[in-house]
């Protein structure tokens, strides 16, 4: 082999065109040297490719022109075999583009200075690529197996008779929006982003500052659509996913369009855990027909799943103000099954999330739907589980509200699943309006809370009904809420309803119609429909401050009388406890200077832990709280 030949980077911001080749013979040569190495080199080297930077924008005259003034000369101008860059020059205006992208690996980056001669950085450098009102594809068209990095671009103004909006990707690889705003467009599908993978592995990563926003999608996906083999990462400080809209006033037609309004998942995966954008929620004010926020589809022979949780400790992930003119506010899920009877699952899995001010007409918060092969119902799976939020209260479902497009209130209910499991475990439901808080239509489904507050919720039916599923509540705290029914739970099935507090003044605790019945270790204030027990007691819980919606349990003294709830310090343990409560702090904590009823543990959501260093004096004072 010879000597491998010396090679360098050509940057052509400041080069005339002929400067532009990938490699260079350094040091000065005659002729004949010059014939005798380039032969040596045909006969026994093959020129290495290497990365270089190709330079779009206006040309200033000789000596410091920019190699192409179009952006699309210089991607086919780009290397099949390594990766380029593409540095686009704020200098001139990129209009009417629709650019194709196929096979190649390479970055497309905005550079805010003037002339390709250098000049200072402005404070934003997107540059703005433009599409046309009237177009058959989106802006960026990306096919084949192609890795593609966008960097400070504003991907805007096209209205597309294809699918993508303003960016297409079709194929195998990965693709990176960092400092990318995507914005404005309309297609058939993906109003801003299509993407779908073919053929293998493609993914979808929306770095620092990728967002989507204002985009419509005239049949489903608003901001993105993922579908086929591609994923979706929403992991990154100021993602924002925000107004776009899948079926905009139910003008698609049809009731099995308009998914997703700010993101569809078509048999596919997402990891959603970013802090969102300045203080802002991450999915933010989309709507559609179903899943105002977030569409998670199964399609066989693919399940689909989001999978939901805050990297940060200090920002939950946000799912707000989203709205679903049928089903679904902040997510809806779907599943699927193959002609041979297996199951293609629609799953959501979430942790440290705040799912709020959603609005939908059945399932303001989260909807659960259901698929019937031959005369078997399968039904999605949600599950929702103890987060750490620094300190903050996360795992929230609040103030979410049942209405129509008018804004008129509706019988729906604030999380609503059909023939669908439900396991959530440290949820606080709080403020939401409709119907019931959670509903489980269906002989299939199963409905499991643990370690839950319902508070303050205004409800025309029960606050919790099992229709035919599978009911088990433990250690939950229901109180305070407005219940438009007789009782506050109702079931016609197994029902389980143990170590709880049953807070609601005035509305019998429970309606049981049918199947198995296990009830014990419950405080209520009103116990009607209840077995008679040792263990079920109707008395005021005594929580700390409901009027500052504090429900934690008071033992206090005044240093001559104590007043302690009758549910601190209440149930024998079992082993089988979770190893905290709601607010995260160790779920069995004896207060040894009170009498167990029956054991060391708390009822309901909050396990009080005892204050053993306070003194107190033998005359009457303020009333001073000894647990926390």
């Amino acid at each position: 082999m010879s000597t491998t030949l010396t090679q360098r980077v050509i940057d052509t911001r400041c080069l005339s065109p002929v400067a532009t080749s990938r490699s260079s013979l350094i040091g000065p040569i005659g002729l004949t040297g010059l014939i005798g190495m380039a032969l040596f080199a045909a006969q026994s080297a093959t020129a290495i490719d290497i990365p270089r930077t190709i330079h779009v924008g206006p040309i200033n005259g000789p000596g410091s022109s920019c190699a192409y003034t179009t952006i699309q000369a210089a991607i086919n101008a780009a290397s099949t075999t390594v990766s380029d860059t593409i540095t686009i020059d704020s200098g001139l205006t990129y209009s009417a583009q629709h650019l194709t992208i196929a096979n190649k690996s390479l970055t497309l980056q905005g550079a805010a200075c003037s002339g390709g001669i250098g000049n200072s950085p402005e404070a934003d450098p997107r540059v703005t690529l433009t599409g046309n009102t009237n177009a058959s594809s989106a802006v960026i068209n990306i096919s084949g197996t192609s890795t593609v990095t966008l960097l400070n671009l504003n991907i805007t103004g096209n209205t597309s008779s294809g699918d993508g909006g303003g960016i297409s990707y079709a194929g195998t690889g990965t693709l990176t929006l960092t400092n990318v705003q995507v914005n404005a467009n309309t297609a058939g599908y993906g109003g801003g982003i299509n993407f779908k993978g073919l053929g293998g592995v493609a993914s979808l990563v929306l770095g620092t500052d990728g967002q989507v926003l204002n985009n419509t999608a005239q049949v489903s996906g608003g901001g993105l659509r993922i579908d086929g083999s591609g994923t979706l990462s929403v992991r990154a400080s100021g993602n924002l996913i925000y107004n776009n809209h899948a079926c905009p006033l139910q003008a698609c037609g049809g009731t099995n369009t308009g998914y997703g309004g700010g993101i569809e998942l078509v048999g596919t995966t997402a990891i959603i855990d970013s802090p969102g954008s300045a203080g802002l929620p991450v999915i933010w004010k989309n709507d559609a027909n179903y899943g105002g926020g977030i569409a998670v589809l199964a399609v066989d022979p693919n399940s689909a799943q989001a999978d939901i949780g805050a990297s940060d400790p200090n920002f939950p992930v946000r799912i707000e103000d989203n709205f679903a003119s049928h089903t679904g506010g902040g997510i809806y899920l779907k599943p699927d099954s193959s002609p041979g009877g297996v199951t293609d699952y629609a799953q959501l899995f979430a942790h440290s999330f705040r799912i709020d001010h959603n609005a939908a007409v059945e399932g303001s918060a989260i909807y659960g739907d259901s698929h019937t092969y031959v005369f078997f119902p399968i039904g999605a799976i949600v599950t929702l589980t103890h987060g750490n939020c620094s300190g903050l209260t996360c795992d929230t479902i609040d103030r979410n509200t049942t209405e129509d497009s008018n804004g008129q209130p509706t019988a729906g209910s604030t999380i609503l699943l059909q023939d669908s499991d439900l396991y959530a475990t440290g949820v606080h439901m709080r403020g939401n309006v409709g119907a019931h808080a959670v509903r489980e239509v269906g002989s299939s489904g199963i409905l499991t809370l643990a370690d839950c507050l319902l508070a303050e919720n205004q409800m025309t039916a029960e606050l919790i009904a099992g229709d035919d599923a599978t009911v088990d509540i433990d250690q939950c705290t229901l109180a305070n809420d407005a219940v438009g029914a007789a009782q506050v739970i109702s079931a016609n099935s197994d029902l389980m309803l143990t170590n709880s507090i049953l807070g609601e003044a005035g509305t019998a605790a429970l309606s049981h119609t049918g199947g198995s019945l296990m009830v014990q270790n419950i405080v209520a204030l009103n116990t009607g429909g209840l077995p008679s027990s040792p263990n079920i007691v109707q008395a005021n819980p005594l929580f700390f401050d409901v009027t500052h919606s504090d429900y934690r349990l008071r033992v206090q003294t005044d240093g001559v009388t104590s007043t302690e709830s009758p549910a601190v310090d209440f149930a024998p343990t079992t082993g089988n406890e979770l190893p905290t409560d709601i607010d995260g702090r160790a779920r069995v904590a004896d207060v040894v200077f009170l009498v167990n009823r029956f054991g060391p543990k708390d009822l309901g959501a909050y396990e009080m832990q005892p204050i053993t260093d306070r003194i107190f004096s033998s005359r009457m004072g303020d009333a001073i709280q000894l647990v926390q």
